[in-house]
């Protein structure tokens, strides 16, 4: 705070000058910060937008089951088979009069697919023959049909075609490391020409 001043007054009072002195003090006063009070205000003070702290996050998730709009399929649940692979085969059976074997057993696992058969009668007895699976000789145990009888006329055409030809868009399915072979429905001399492909 800056010092007083002292202004000298004459005042007479109807005979002697009297001295009056007279103290100044500035308009504007200076504060002292060491006049302040030492205690902070207190009280409670809460941002518009309050921070979150990471800490305060809990640990656990979010528990419960999510699907996604789009699954997964895992190849291992599917066997795809592509005809026209390295393991295609073709056989064929000529003047048999009885069930032959055509195409062998593949390995354990494996099947013998078929995708084409044609066959024609040599005999001038009508007939019939179809496709079938087994094992052992001439697929003699086991057997069991994959097509139905495809009916043959004499080999002088006097009846009906002597020849059928059939090609399978979707392949005949035999049972895993069987054996296919062509069976007559008449002791009569018949061929058969068949095509397929071994896969799992």
């Amino acid at each position: 705070m800056p010092p007083a001043t002292t202004t000298r007054v004459t005042a007479s009072d109807g005979g002697s000058c009297l001295p009056v002195s007279v103290t100044n003090f500035p308009a504007t006063q200076p504060v002292s910060l060491a006049a302040m009070p030492s205690t902070p205000v207190t009280g409670t003070f809460w941002q518009a937008t309050q921070p979150v702290s990471l800490a305060s996050v809990p640990t656990h998730g979010v528990t419960g089951t999510f699907w996604q709009a789009t699954q997964p399929i895992s190849i291992a649940s599917t066997v795809v088979v592509n005809e026209g692979s390295s393991t295609r085969w073709s056989c064929f059976v000529q003047a048999v009069t009885a069930t032959t074997q055509c195409q062998a057993a593949p390995a354990a696992g494996q099947r013998a697919y078929v995708t084409s058969v044609a066959c024609s009668n040599g005999a001038a007895t009508v007939q019939g023959v179809d496709v079938v699976y087994g094992t052992g000789s001439n697929c003699a145990t086991g057997t069991t049909a994959i097509t139905h009888k495809f009916q043959m006329g004499t080999n002088a055409l006097t009846t009906s075609p002597f020849l059928v030809a059939q090609r399978f868009e979707t392949p005949l399915v035999p049972a895993a490391a069987t054996a296919i072979c062509v069976r007559p429905t008449a002791a009569t001399a018949f061929g058969c020409t068949l095509t397929g492909y071994t896969a799992p």
